[in-house]
């Protein structure tokens, strides 16, 4: 199994390195991507197709999860509380005093959490837009850039925190 796991170090290496993210442990990448290749290699079965892909699926679904939950997890470390430090110092969850909160705590840790997963630049366009109902003009008038490139930018970030969120 050793000689497997040194056949792949440079594909595991490069797997674990297209998830470094800001916070998290880059050792820690490489040691999920070694146990799921050889989680991967025990699992295998010959008659449901090549190895190769099952490998590649199976590593990076190990990543996204490890990603996920270390996100959440510097989440409720954070220096900073929810209540009061939203992105760029606006709160995620807010009483109104009517009873009626905007998201609610654990519902916002999991948005703080998706949020810190991608660009913080794409993060401000994405809280902006669709946390405090802004319009691309007036995302696009604050960050001084324009309008079609807040769209572009609001469609990838979008696209990625779907992947994010499976």
């Amino acid at each position: 199994m050793g000689t497997l796991i040194r056949q792949r170090w440079p594909w595991i290496l490069k797997q674990a390195a297209k998830f470094t993210r800001p916070g998290l442990d880059e050792g820690e990448l490489v040691a999920v991507a070694a146990v799921a290749t050889w989680t991967a290699t025990m699992r295998y079965d010959w008659t449901r197709g090549p190895f190769p892909p099952f490998l590649a699926l199976t590593v990076r679904r190990k990543l996204v999860q490890y990603v996920v939950r270390e996100s959440r997890r510097n989440v409720l470390h954070r220096a900073v509380s929810l209540d009061s430090g939203g992105h760029e110092g606006e709160p995620l969850h807010e009483d109104h005093g009517d009873g009626q909160d905007g998201l609610g705590p654990e519902r916002a840790a999991e948005v703080q959490a998706l949020l810190e997963a991608i660009d913080p630049r794409a993060a401000g366009i994405v809280f902006r837009r669709y946390l405090r109902g802004w319009t691309i003009g007036e995302v696009a008038q604050v960050l001084g850039v324009s309008r079609e490139r807040v769209r572009q930018i609001e469609v990838k970030a979008m696209a990625e925190l779907r992947t994010w969120a499976r």
